[in-house]
């Protein structure tokens, strides 16, 4: 065991991580439009959106704890890359259940399109949940915060997780191993979750390889699980 992993025991939540590395196993992305948006930055295919956004709804994707947040910063990632393309996608997405449209109407506003506070208006102006309708209100008094970078909750984990599976940039992750480092509230659940998902991406373990020995000791902790994680992926 590298002498990272004996540093990281000094955590007793760490430890009970590392705890449950043997049981897991990769597993193989369970459908096509599942592979296509967890590794998304690996090979970018916009035109597969539509389709891709159909699919993952149909399987229950955006119904998993954490994925609506993790879908608003990805497909706000990718409205921000594929500017010319919104008008058309929005279009076709009518035909999606209310959750999913509601998702592309945040991430619209969170990409800071300027069509997004007038789409997330509208609709809160004929939802007919008028709890639903409150919170759209709501979000609209603040301000789109995709390049906010601050990981202070545990939606705010899953849209950085979110931004890195649209682009692979470092940002987003050293948002979340800071987060993870300084935000107490985000439950053991789901940094195993993040640990174990980053643990499957070479592009992660990369960034960890390279930036980790330039950190305060904490943040290399966090990188130091992700790495561990994926040594026992690989070798089991």
């Amino acid at each position: 065991m590298h002498s990272f992993c004996f540093a990281i025991l000094r955590r007793g939540s760490v430890f009970a991580l590392l705890a449950l590395i043997p049981a897991f196993t990769s597993a193989k992305a369970p459908y096509p439009a599942w592979q296509w948006i967890t590794h998304y930055y690996e090979d970018p295919d916009p035109a597969q959106f539509i389709p891709s956004l159909f699919e993952l709804s149909r399987n229950g994707f955006f119904d998993m704890p954490g994925h609506v947040p993790l879908g608003i910063g990805f497909i706000a990632t990718l409205f921000r890359q594929n500017p010319d393309e919104v008008d058309a996608w929005l279009l076709y997405c009518r035909a999606l259940p209310e959750q999913e449209r509601r998702l592309l109407f945040s991430a619209l506003w969170y990409s800071g399109h300027p069509k997004g506070a007038e789409y997330l208006q509208y609709y809160a102006e004929v939802l007919l949940d008028g709890e639903m309708a409150q919170q759209l209100s709501g979000i609209l008094e603040s301000r789109p915060s995709l390049d906010d970078r601050i990981v202070h909750n545990t939606s705010s984990l899953y849209a950085q997780w979110g931004v890195f599976l649209a682009t692979g940039e470092a940002a987003p992750l050293n948002a979340i191993f800071l987060g993870l480092s300084t935000t107490p509230d985000i439950s053991m659940n789901d940094r195993w979750w993040l640990a174990r998902s980053a643990a499957e991406h070479e592009r992660v373990i990369e960034i960890c390889r390279r930036e980790m020995e330039r950190k305060p000791a904490e943040i290399q902790d966090i990188m130091g699980l992700v790495i561990y994680a994926q040594e026992n992926v690989t070798s089991s």
